[in-house]
């Protein structure tokens, strides 16, 4: 049998990792999945020098996601159809560490939700506010900004930076593991508040004002760079050719946007969903005016343009719910079960702001939603329907109220919403979205960022001439669905009290 070119794609969220292969068949580009694999931080505890309480680090587990891009990569090897040309990582955009000359790394990752990062944040705010770092930057401040831990370990462990050569994204590390080159992609970084609005560069300013050590960070390269060739001792170890290592879009959602079934004719909302809801809208130039920053809105660089952008909590909330009561009751409940629930609950009769930050990470998230109803005025919900019902309710409330300002602040008068994503599963959120804004929703597809991610590696190897080619030629639109809105519930009430909180 002929062994078909393939192109390699390891999509690592923060819940779990895929590896993927995109080949192309019969003048068609298809999607074939390889391999799973489930990875989770890690809580460690701590006593830090001169303190008598212990505190908790939450970090990833960086050896867990290398051996399944490893298992994943000898799946493809096993394949008789398949013969591997090249590789590209991307993951959700947040968390790095160091390393030192030699490679070795130092310390562990901690996650976007390490308190650590919200203290740097605090401390940052009173040297350069908010409202700065967002006209300097285009980002606005949140905890998971990596600004926040490269300040943390420059002023609070400078004995380990003073060891550190390099700073390292998790997605570069990764890459630096298959073929030993240290760069960081310009999509991942536009997240971090470390580069100029709009600039494949690192703002001088910040890394001055700040005092942090811009001699450490790796170069900067933009989606589609060849990085060089994978180790050989690496490729024989699982049984692949030699093949390149290509940068795709590395940060998940500037993949994702990249796959997006846009119209050329319509003007679409992007939304990549997952367990961040990423809102998008395309231009050609940052926004860094008083109302964006206002709005929580931030700008972030993707592979054809610039985006305007809302980050809100997605499915986070739903996860740790599932994740409390499926320990809970012994067994695990699955997301169709889950969402059963929501289905059966009643409607709008618990309003979340779903990004408020007792929300972000909390030890126990149904006490959260309890002190949240609290604070608000509301009886909290009694039943796990309710409770269900509430956060998904709160997710397509937070979202309508992000599209609406978005399009007042670009003067964007949207047609339609496109999810990507795997959010485009759940047709309940798709729906109850639809009726929140008034707009259409149409889903895409749910492996969007690894479909984005390999159509940047063919564009580099030569298989397409265009991003929009590459997804004329992967589109299925029988698998496309279109929600029209409803009106069956006062969804412009709730709204209202969102805004107000």
């Amino acid at each position: 049998m002929a062994r078909k070119a393939a192109i390699g794609i390891l999509d690592c969220g923060a819940s779990g990792g895929r590896v993927f292969a995109l080949v192309m068949q019969e003048n068609h580009l298809r999607l074939i999945e390889i391999h799973r694999f489930a990875h989770s931080p890690q809580r460690y505890w701590q006593r830090l020098e001169g303190e008598q309480n212990r505190v908790s680090r939450l970090c990833w587990n960086l050896g867990q996601i290398y051996e399944g891009l490893l298992q994943g990569m000898g799946k493809i090897a096993q394949r008789e159809d398949l013969e591997l040309r090249s590789l590209g990582v991307d993951t959700w955009g947040s968390d790095g560490t160091w390393i030192n000359a030699s490679g070795d790394v130092l310390g562990l990752v901690g996650t976007g939700r390490d308190a650590r990062w919200t203290a740097a944040r605090e401390e940052i705010l009173q040297q350069v506010g908010g409202h700065e770092l967002f006209r300097l930057t285009g980002t606005r401040s949140e905890p998971f900004c990596v600004l926040n831990q490269l300040y943390w370990y420059t002023h609070h462990e400078p004995d380990l930076v003073a060891t550190a050569a390099t700073y390292m994204p998790i997605n570069s590390l990764l890459h630096y593991y298959l073929c030993g080159e240290k760069a960081a992609e310009y999509t991942w970084m536009s997240t971090t508040q470390l580069c100029a609005p709009g600039e494949a560069r690192y703002h001088d300013e910040i890394f001055t004002r700040l005092r942090l050590p811009l001699g450490k960070m790796p170069p900067l390269v933009q989606p589609g760079t060849r990085l060089g060739m994978c180790h050989t001792e690496l490729a024989e170890s699982v049984g692949v050719h030699p093949l390149q290592v290509i940068v795709p879009a590395t940060h998940d959602t500037a993949s994702a946007y990249a796959a997006a079934p846009v119209e050329p004719e319509r003007k679409p909302i992007l939304i990549s969903s997952g367990t961040w809801t990423l809102v998008g809208i395309g231009r050609g130039t940052p926004i860094t005016s008083d109302a964006a920053y206002e709005a929580a809105l931030t700008n972030i660089a993707g592979c054809e343009g610039v985006y305007l952008h809302a980050v809100i909590m997605g499915s986070w909330p739903a996860q740790a719910l599932r994740r409390a009561w499926s320990a809970r009751d012994g067994i695990e409940l699955s997301w169709d079960c889950f969402n059963r629930l929501a289905d059966s609950g009643p409607p709008l009769e618990t309003i979340l702001d779903i990004d408020d930050p007792i929300f972000y990470a909390p030890q126990n998230m149904e006490s959260a939603i309890v002190q949240f109803c609290h604070q608000t005025g509301q009886t909290p919900p009694q039943t796990r329907a309710a409770m269900a019902r509430a956060v998904y309710e709160g997710l397509a409330l937070k979202t309508a109220v992000a599209c609406e300002h978005m399009q007042a602040i670009a003067d964007h008068s949207a047609d339609e919403i496109v999810i990507v994503g795997g959010g485009t599963r759940n047709s309940l959120i798709s729906q109850w979205l639809a009726d929140a804004t008034g707009l259409p929703v149409r889903t895409g597809h749910p492996d969007a960022t690894a479909l984005g991610n390999g159509l940047i590696q063919a564009l580099t190897l030569g298989w397409i001439d265009s991003l929009a080619e590459g997804r004329r030629l992967v589109r299925d639109e029988s698998q496309e669905r279109t929600f029209e809105p409803r009106q069956i519930c006062d969804w412009g009430q709730a709204r209202e009290k969102i805004e107000k909180w």
